[in-house]
C-alpha cells in the first residue's frame, strides 16, 4: 500500500503534527487456546514524510459484530526494511488476527504526507 496527501501546515514536532491513516491489512485468523504470540515482518518507507504503522491483535467476535482489540504496537520513522517484531498476549480461546494500519506522520511540519507499507509475513506461536 502507498499513498500521498496534502494537509494543513503545522509547526512540526509530535504535539502539533498532522497524521493521516490511509488503510489497513488483515491477516488470516488463527485459532488460539489460551494466548501466545504473533511474529511479523514488514517494510515501510517515508514518501513525502514519515511513515506510521500500528500492528494490532484483534479477537474475532460474532461475524456481524466488531472485533475486540487485544493489544497493539506503533512504529514511526523514515524507513524500516525487513523489520521483525512480535506481540505476545494472553487471552481466552477464540480466533485472533493481526491488523496492520498504514499512515503518514508530518514530521517536517510541511503540507505533504505520504508513505508505503509492505507486510511480508506473519506467524503464530502458542504457549
Amino acid at each position: 500500500m502507498e499513498f500521498s496527501q496534502s494537509v494543513a501546515s503545522s509547526t512540526g514536532g509530535c504535539c502539533t503534527a498532522n497524521s493521516c491513516a490511509f488503510g489497513y491489512l488483515d491477516t488470516e485468523s488463527v485459532q488460539v487456546g489460551s494466548g501466545g504470540k504473533f511474529v511479523y515482518n514488514f517494510d515501510s518507507q517515508a514518501g513525502s514524510d514519515w511513515y506510521e504503522v500500528v500492528v494490532a491483535v484483534f479477537k474475532e467476535e460474532d461475524p456481524l459484530s466488531n472485533s475486540i482489540l487485544v493489544d497493539s504496537k506503533m512504529y514511526r520513522g523514515s524507513s524500516i526494511t525487513g523489520f521483525d517484531d512480535e506481540i505476545a498476549f494472553a487471552g481466552g480461546p477464540g480466533s485472533y488476527f493481526l491488523r496492520f494500519f498504514a499512515a503518514s506522520y508530518d514530521k517536517t511540519g510541511g503540507t505533504m504526507l505520504g508513505a508505503s507499507l509492505d507486510v511480508n509475513s506473519f506467524s503464530f506461536f502458542g504457549p
